[in-house]
């Protein structure tokens, strides 16, 4: 042997055994016609993608003619959100994933509320910690959003503006409001 195997050898000098197995992992579906497990590892990618896309056409038809069907939360996709999102953010000034990029880092202002209101949130509450964190989290949201209108708003045509804007405010609105509401009880 020469050195570098030597040194990076992974095994012991003489007979190791013999390694062998399946990697099927074990899955709770119903066995297909020749008893295996359903596995997708070997399957070819053409299969594998309009399979998924048979998933989310059965999710929209569930969306336009909705029944309740519990089967669909457990097969749980994001292909459907994000071909629905790529699709309305049809901007050539700015792309779909600029605009998810822009939206997630401006949400540090509301991150770092949360924090804040999470130390304040050791203490006894009382009224007054109720509107300090109110307040902690409404600066947030300000913060947030002014930032993502900073970056975003330059996009949009002059008279479109504050339609832009007004999704974005209740995004961060929202993430606000999820920081105030929480409460250790």
């Amino acid at each position: 042997m020469t050195s570098f195997d030597t040194k990076y050898d992974m095994y012991p000098a003489g007979d190791v055994g013999v390694v062998e197995g399946e990697m099927n992992i074990p899955t709770r579906g119903v066995p297909s016609g020749d008893s295996m497990e359903f596995n997708t590892l070997d399957e070819p990618i053409k299969e594998t993608f309009l399979r998924d896309l048979r998933a989310v056409g059965n999710k929209f038809y569930h969306v336009l003619i909705p029944r309740e069907k519990s089967s669909l939360l457990k097969e749980w996709d994001l292909w459907g959100p994000l071909l629905l999102c790529t699709l309305m953010a049809n901007n050539p000034a700015s792309s779909f994933f600029q605009s998810v990029c822009v939206l997630g880092y401006c949400m540090f202002p509301v991150a770092l509320s949360l924090v804040v209101c999470r130390v304040i949130l050791f203490t006894t509450q009382t009224t007054f910690l109720f509107f300090l964190r109110l307040v902690i989290s409404m600066i947030g949201f300000i913060w947030a959003t002014f930032a993502a209108t900073k970056f975003l708003g330059d996009s949009q045509p002059d008279g479109k503006k504050a339609l832009a804007v007004y999704p974005i405010c209740l995004f961060y609105f929202i993430l606000s409001w999820l920081v105030v509401s929480h409460s250790n009880v």
